[in-house]
């Protein structure tokens, strides 16, 4: 029997363990995604989980799940044994009760998230949804990163001391796995007890006005839409009180779960035109201000080469690029590669997220929708020389999706007032900093600048 990493052996990562916990004492939360890059815990802190809770099981959805594994299709063995058609459960209604963990859920297809998306609204979803992805891979839709009821940001310890001790706890573990988990087991027993305590007392914890208010001012206040998340906010709430063995909710606990809750569904409030008014004033008196800053040898310089149109600007700091939140082409072909943008592959490579009726000649041949296709047929094909008889209306194709780079340009305004300057230095930081983001991205990046008539 294959031995897992005990829950009370994982070092710090106390705020992930604490979500994992609050959706396992409440299912309604809806889960939780776990953010992070490679090597800060994900997926053993998700797979120990079930060495705390008895019976409960992780239901693994792989990245080139098929639709038929995902909702339930046709038993292709049965079907063609019995002549008849013989359905299969999916993996979402195998997870009934339990965990489906999606791993690097940033790089599942649109396809298998929207049939996910679908069914979860058409039904009362009745499993944990639990997510991890390595932000540096790939953005999450936003759409489906809010179907998350929980968030959590995960990043490598930064104190020595305690990666020390990941390390000879690590070691320990893989010399012996059982007597490594022995030593949790008490552990992990209290630690059950505890989540079953808090179920009951859940069920005991009342919502006050004053709560309700504060819960509907913070979401407010962050511009957040949607009219179910004060109702997860709320009840991620509870659950804290419950998991701290109180009937009742402060302020405090409010404020917790809207670490867990808010964070990943704040929106930029759009400006209205008094704010937008105001902040050109701002900036109009920057640059009034840069004028006075700018040193005499620049101005020089500057007035020198007007007659040219001609002017060497310098390199601003660079920084660490932000997410880009660029649409994927997703009903596009683009050629190229690279780690950027979603796109329907042209080739044989890239991978295969579902199959259609070809449109000509055959070139990528899917084989399990094609047997698929024909299994309900065989009672009426039935030939003693062939084990399958596949007709031309049942074949289908692969369609493949891969990832591609793009083409970033800037255009730049170099005219204007001497606060131009400031700006073109920016820019080129800006430049330089998207082109070392670029190298692994393997997109390209230009910049052209304009200055009256050229």
């Amino acid at each position: 029997m294959e031995v897992k990493y005990p829950f009370g052996g994982i070092v710090g990562q106390e705020k992930a363990k604490k979500a994992l916990l609050l959706n396992i004492i409440n299912p309604k939360i809806g889960g939780v995604l776990f953010s992070g890059e490679k090597g800060t815990g994900k997926t053993t802190l998700i797979r120990s989980i079930c060495g705390v809770v008895e019976n409960l099981k992780i239901y693994n959805l792989p990245l080139n799940i098929t639709e038929d594994r995902l909702i339930g299709g046709i038993n292709i063995e049965d079907t063609l044994s019995q002549g008849k058609m013989v359905y299969k459960i999916g993996i979402i209604a195998q997870a009934n009760k339990n965990i489906l963990y999606i791993d690097e859920v940033n790089l599942l297809s649109d396809y298998i998230i929207n049939l996910i998306l679908e069914v979860s609204s058409s039904k009362e979803s009745d499993f944990i949804l639990v997510g991890s992805m390595n932000p540096e891979e790939g953005e999450l839709r936003n759409q489906f990163l809010e179907k998350f009821g929980l968030y959590v940001n995960l990043e490598g310890s930064k104190y020595i001391d305690e990666r020390i001790e990941i390390i000879k706890r690590r070691l320990d573990f893989e010399k012996n796995p059982l007597e490594f988990y022995k030593k949790y087991k008490l552990e992990e027993e209290i630690l059950n007890r505890k989540i079953q305590n808090s179920k009951e007392l859940l069920k005991k914890i009342k919502l006050g006005d004053e709560i309700i208010n504060l819960a509907l001012r913070m979401i407010v206040e962050g511009n957040i839409q949607g009219n179910n998340v004060e109702i997860i906010l709320l009840e991620t709430a509870k659950s804290i009180a419950a998991y701290e063995g109180r009937t009742y909710i402060n302020i405090e606990d409010i404020k917790e779960a809207s670490e867990f809750v808010l964070t990943h569904r704040v929106r930029e409030k759009k400006q209205s035109s008094n704010q937008k008014k105001q902040e050109d004033n701002n900036e109009k008196n920057i640059d009034e201000s840069l004028k006075k800053d700018i040193p005499q040898e620049i101005s020089k310089e500057k007035k020198k080469n007007e007659n040219n149109d001609e002017f060497q600007y310098s390199i601003g700091k660079t920084f660490k690029v932000q997410k880009l939140e660029i649409d994927d082409f997703k009903r596009k072909r683009l050629l190229g590669s690279g780690k950027r943008c979603k796109t329907i592959s042209d080739s044989l490579k890239g991978r295969y997220i579902k199959s259609i009726i070809p449109k000509g000649k055959v070139k990528d041949l899917a084989f399990d929708a094609t047997l698929r296709a024909a299994a309900p047929y065989q009672n009426i094909f039935k030939n003693k020389k062939l084990a399958i008889v596949i007709k031309k209306e049942h074949i289908r194709e692969k369609v493949r999706e891969k990832r591609v780079g793009v083409s970033i340009l800037f255009t730049v305004d170099a005219s204007g007032s001497m606060g131009a300057n400031e700006r073109m230095v920016a820019v080129k930081g800006a430049i330089l900093s998207l082109l070392k983001d670029a190298y692994e991205k393997r997109d390209r990046v230009g910049m052209v600048s304009f200055r009256r008539d050229r």
